[in-house]
């Protein structure tokens, strides 16, 4: 109401798009929302407005969640912020998945067995399971001080870079036929010259 500018960003969008979903799925619909952020730049806001709302669309069960990489109310697109965008989605849907109750997973004769004598990481359930609950990723720091200083200190934002340049630097795959790339050339063509007879 003070500028009025739409706030994408925000926990009272949030809010409104959890009920969509409420009602979608009353309705039998699926419900799709946005993950964006207010930031114009890569910044903390960016990801911290992107990630409480990530994890609001999930705890909700939004069917659909876009906005990958955007920011400034979808008015900017930064790879930088898109890679850890794929993080917080990553987490979210190991948040979502929960944990797995059941005579397998509990493994109480394990625990019965190894009680105090021992320790698990040495048991065979172990090994066998513990790929699965725990979620690995290079992006966020997850060493100690001094291996992280080995490492050269990188931050997040400096990793979500080379995550890019990475990237960038691969020779391109291409998943388009020949005549699917003349055609949407064609399109841009046509709104290219549309644009510019307007300006």
């Amino acid at each position: 109401m003070m500028t009025t500018l739409v706030r994408t960003g925000s926990p009272e969008n949030a809010l409104l798009q959890a009920a969509g979903a409420e009602m979608a799925r009353f309705h039998n619909l699926p419900s799709a929302a946005w993950a964006l952020s207010d930031s114009a730049m890569f910044d903390s806001q960016a990801s911290y407005e992107k990630l409480f709302i990530a994890l609001i669309h999930t705890l909700s069960k939004v069917n659909i969640v876009w906005g990958i990489g955007n920011i400034e109310t979808s008015k900017t697109i930064s790879p930088e912020v898109a890679v850890i965008d794929n993080q917080i989605a990553g987490d979210c849907r190991q948040f979502s998945a929960g944990l797995k109750v059941d005579e397998q997973h509990l493994a109480y004769d394990v625990i019965r067995e190894v009680a105090f004598r021992g320790n698990f990481l040495e048991t065979a359930h172990t090994l066998e399971h513990f790929r699965d609950e725990i979620r690995y990723s290079d992006l966020p720091n997850r060493l100690n001080r001094s291996a992280w200083e080995k490492q050269g200190s990188p931050s997040i934002e400096e990793k979500a870079g080379q995550v890019v340049s990475s990237i960038l630097s691969r020779k391109p795959e291409f998943y388009l036929s020949g005549e699917q790339i003349r055609k949407l050339e064609a399109i841009e063509k046509k709104w290219m010259e549309r644009l510019s007879k307007k300006s």
